[in-house]
C-alpha cells in the first residue's frame, strides 16, 4: 500500500510540474520589459507622442530580418527608407516558449496597429 501512494504522489507531482508555466527565457524577459513601455491598449497614443517627439520610425518585429507586420505598405516602406524601422526588442521568429509565442503576437497586433495609426496620420486621406 505503501508504495501505491509513493507512486501517485510522483505522479501527481510530475503532472503539477508539467502544467506549471514555463519559465520566460532571456528573449521572453526582454520581450515583456519592451511591451511593459508600450501603450498596449491604444497604440495611436503612442504614435502621437512619438511624432511629437519627431520620431516617424514604423514598428517593427525580429524574425531573420526586422521587418513591419501586415500588408505590404507604400507609405510605409517611404516612412522606413527615411527614418528607420524600431524593432521591437525581445520579438522573434524563433519563440523560446509557448509564453514568449504569445508574447510576439501581442507585440506583431500592437505594431500592427500602431503601423495603421502612423499611415493615417502621416497620411491622411
Amino acid at each position: 500500500m505503501r508504495s501505491a501512494a509513493t507512486s501517485g504522489l510522483l505522479v501527481l507531482g510530475l503532472l503539477c510540474t508539467a502544467c506549471a508555466p514555463a519559465p520566460p527565457g532571456p528573449q521572453g524577459e526582454a520581450l515583456t520589459a519592451t511591451l511593459s513601455e508600450l501603450n498596449i491598449r491604444d497604440p495611436a497614443a503612442d504614435v502621437a507622442l512619438h511624432v511629437h517627439q519627431g520620431d516617424m520610425r514604423p514598428i517593427g518585429i525580429n524574425g531573420y530580418t526586422c521587418a513591419y507586420p501586415g500588408a505590404a505598405s507604400k507609405v510605409l516602406d517611404e516612412l522606413q527608407l527615411k527614418y528607420g524601422l524600431r524593432c521591437l526588442e525581445g520579438t522573434s521568429d524563433a519563440p523560446e516558449n509557448v509564453r514568449h509565442s504569445k508574447l510576439i503576437q501581442k507585440a506583431s497586433a500592437y505594431a500592427t496597429a500602431y503601423n495603421a495609426a502612423l499611415v493615417d496620420l502621416a497620411n491622411p486621406h
